[in-house]
């Protein structure tokens, strides 16, 4: 259990923690079902997320996109031909899914304040990857909240 943290040290991050991430916004926002671009959010790591909306609404909304793409490519399709084609390539349509447990691992802390810890993942050669870059917070007001009683300090890569 760490006490405090230092810039250099190694934590496990484990389900259960709060961590600030990047994910795709189609998992956050119910009105963004196609779309990969990352937010920044906080999430409980370990959760099963999947995108919101039935299948039906899905559906639809692949009807409106393709309809969209016709229309700017000047093609003429009935919406019913459009529908008809949908529902036979894809009558049910899985939800998509993020598994958050892929932040599990050891992350080096690359800075911290008093409220803040700025981590990156380190992969199977020890190595800090740069684009794997997390965040949370020490201030129990703050969403993404992590007791520093409850963080694991594995190790200071300076050994010390």
């Amino acid at each position: 259990m760490a006490k405090s943290l230092r810039i250099g040290d190694i934590i496990r991050v484990k389900e259960g923690m709060k961590l600030k991430v990047e994910i795709p916004e189609k998992f956050i926002y119910a009105n963004r079902p196609f779309s990969n671009r990352l937010i920044s959010t906080c999430i409980c790591i370990g959760r099963l997320l999947q995108i919101v909306g039935n299948s039906e609404d899905r559906k639809r909304k692949i009807v409106e996109k393709i309809t969209e793409t016709f229309k700017a490519e000047q093609i003429t399709i009935s919406a019913e031909e459009i529908e008809s084609f949908v529902s036979g390539k894809i009558p049910n349509i899985e939800p998509e899914t993020f598994d958050t447990k892929q932040f599990v691992g050891e992350y080096i802390v690359l800075f911290h304040n008093d409220e803040v810890v700025a981590l990156s993942k380190l992969d199977e050669n020890g190595k800090y990857l740069l684009s794997d870059q997390v965040q949370f917070s020490l201030n129990p007001g703050k969403n993404n909240y992590n007791d520093l009683e409850e963080i694991e300090v594995v190790r200071n890569i300076w050994g010390n």
